[in-house]
């Protein structure tokens, strides 16, 4: 019995994600698609390529070399776990006879603390955007064999909100239109959810 190639390059399978049965011929043409919806095109892609191997490239019936005609595709979603790297700031040292002049490195926006602005912002978006509290981040780092109590966490909270305020500087003239904002806000509202942590 012949093959036809065309016929096999058709993937007309379905899964478990389908929304829906294929539409039937007798559906009308202004429906809303039907099945599983692409995934988003934004999304960094990693291509896989499936091969046989070579001896199964070759047809035992008639003795002939297979022709590659096609391929079929499917997507899947894979989740990568996040991670905490130390970045080590190294300052170089000169010196002569009179001066010595050390390198200098970028501020940060809690200075002599551990925590650069990447994990401030995963913290603070996770604790107030996510509603997760501190004891339950301190969980999550302790799983990448890190130790960040809830003290250490709420240390930082302080800093970064009178920096905010602020507008990035200490002055109290610069400060205050923040902070008159965001307390009309706050006495606006019929009820405020306070976190478990501590309030600084």
């Amino acid at each position: 019995m012949g093959v036809n190639v065309e016929d096999l390059s058709k993937d007309g399978g379905s899964g478990p994600d389908d929304k829906d049965p294929p539409a039937s011929a007798n559906s009308s043409a202004g429906a809303k698609p039907r099945g599983r919806s692409p995934l988003p095109a934004h999304l960094k892609r990693e291509r896989i390529v499936h091969d046989l191997a070579e001896a199964e490239k070759h047809c035992a019936a008639c003795d002939q070399n297979l022709r590659e005609f096609g391929e079929e595709t499917s997507e899947r979603y894979e989740y990568i776990p996040a991670q905490l790297i130390v970045i080590e700031d190294v300052c170089k040292k000169y010196a002569c006879q009179c001066t010595v002049k050390t390198a200098g490195k970028p501020s940060q926006p809690v200075e002599k603390s551990t925590a650069g602005a990447s994990l401030l912002s995963q913290v603070i978006v996770a604790k107030h955007a996510d509603h997760l509290p501190l004891h339950r981040q301190a969980k999550i780092f302790r799983r990448f064999g890190v130790d960040l109590s809830v003290q250490t966490m709420c240390g930082w909270m302080g800093p970064v909100g009178r920096r905010f305020l602020a507008g990035g500087t200490a002055t109290c003239q610069s400060r205050q239109p923040r902070y008159r904002g965001l307390r009309a806000s706050i006495r606006t509202q019929e009820a405020l959810i306070i976190p478990a942590s501590e309030i600084q």
